[in-house]
């Protein structure tokens, strides 16, 4: 292939890749301000738990099946046993993964809401690995197309639903789920293969060996977080949870920029490090870029009208109003962290950059809980604070260790001094 072509190409994946990811990211956004403003403040917190209990399994799911489409597609066996074998898993751990959802749904106030998710589990788990495939394969203008299938079916559906009939917690699951369920349909048609249970074996056999680390990953950065919302449903109750997840959700956006930022700084980042220039100031420049990106958008959510507050999330934010500045302080710490976090993974420090994660995740679940105990929402914030500004301190130090090692044995031989 031409230069001139193949740079055309590159540029058409990188571009679709992130429209992909933004129309996820902000459809997520979105579905949130329907679902609160439609709904009472305890039934939205009820949707947010309920969403947390699908990000957990689905992150298992990315975790045992997915995430390995990435890196091995379809190295070890032949392209269409490689989709039927990674499509006949995503079936069987959807299957799998509704049995404690479903018996969870048995068991607390929320039944209707788990049962529900574990019904539609299977289809939802399915377009994700559908999804991760099509990415691998170079199709990621398919991968949008079905993504926003997805997106926007749920988002008609609910905003036409709640414009005639009061929105309940089992109508929007139904709606939301139902648009995964028709995407995934879709998505078999797009790959033109359907899954196949004899070549579940021989795909996971090949998926083995990464199983071990890809479970670590999730449970540092997937688990924690939704583990964390889960148990503060019990301590500061349903209203309370919406009114927190409001809160940090009107930073969504924000949160998508970070994202989509990773798939062209890593890249840019390493090139620099290999070309032998100091990367340190630049990581420090995306650390600012990012602190003023953060800080603009704190100051100006947090200036927002109430009204405009209430028009976005209704009921809800009676909550969320009064930790929206606390959630922009969040965001602030946690943008400056992007910085040595992206540095960590285009010098290739998997290992040590996964070892800072799980300390981070570890004081956030820690401080979060506390915090939670302590003051309820504003207090799981406030722990979440306290998270990020040790994070800072982690990777900060991580990323300094492996970037300039003459300057850090240096400061540690003045310390022990």
């Amino acid at each position: 292939m031409r230069p001139d072509i193949a740079v055309r190409t590159r540029g058409r994946r990188a571009f679709w890749g992130f429209a992909d990811q933004a129309v996820g990211s902000l459809g997520n956004f979105v579905l949130l301000i329907l679902v609160a403003r439609s709904s009472s403040q305890d039934r939205f917190g009820a949707f947010v738990v309920v969403l947390a209990a699908y990000a957990l399994t689905a992150g298992a799911s990315r975790a045992l099946v997915s995430e390995v489409i990435l890196f091995e597609y379809p190295r070890l066996l032949p392209e269409q046993q490689f989709r039927a074998g990674a499509l006949g898993a995503a079936l069987v751990g959807g299957v799998i993964g509704a049995v404690p959802v479903i018996l969870l749904g048995a068991f607390t106030p929320l039944g209707a809401g788990f049962i529900l998710l574990g019904a539609f589990l299977p289809f939802l788990i399915l377009q994700d690995v559908e999804r991760h495939i099509m990415l691998a394969s170079h199709r990621q203008r398919d991968a949008f197309v079905n993504d926003l299938l997805w997106t926007f079916t749920a988002l008609a559906a609910i905003s036409v639903y709640a414009g005639y009939v009061t929105l309940t917690l089992a109508s929007a699951l139904v709606l939301w789920a139902g648009g995964g369920l028709l995407a995934s349909l879709v998505g078999l048609a797009q790959l033109r293969i359907l899954p196949r249970q004899s070549q579940i074996a021989p795909y996971l056999r090949l998926t083995r060996p990464f199983v071990g680390s890809l479970m670590v990953e999730y449970l540092v950065v997937t688990f924690a977080a939704n583990v964390v919302l889960l148990i503060l449903t019990g301590i500061i109750g349903l209203v309370g949870v919406g009114g927190l997840r409001a809160a940090t959700a009107i930073y969504s956006p924000l949160n998508t920029l970070f994202q989509a930022s990773r798939t062209v700084l890593i890249p840019w980042l390493s090139r620099q490090a290999a070309a032998g220039h100091d990367i340190v100031r630049k990581v420090a420049a995306v650390s600012a870029t990012f602190l003023v990106c953060a800080g603009g958008a704190a100051i100006v959510i947090s200036a927002l009208p109430d009204s405009v507050g209430r028009s976005l999330f209704g009921p809800s934010w009676l909550i969320a109003g009064s930790l929206v500045g606390l959630a922009g302080i969040d965001r602030v710490l946690a943008s400056v962290a992007v910085g040595p976090m992206l540095g960590l993974r285009a010098l290739r420090e998997v290992r040590r950059g996964l070892l800072s994660r799980a300390s981070v995740a570890a004081a956030a679940m820690i401080f979060g809980l506390i915090g939670g105990l302590l003051d309820g929402a504003r207090g799981a914030l406030l722990g979440s604070i306290a998270a990020w500004t040790f994070g800072l301190f982690v990777y900060g130090r991580a990323f300094m260790r492996i970037a300039r090692p003459d300057e850090a044995r240096g400061r540690d031989r003045a310390r022990v001094a």
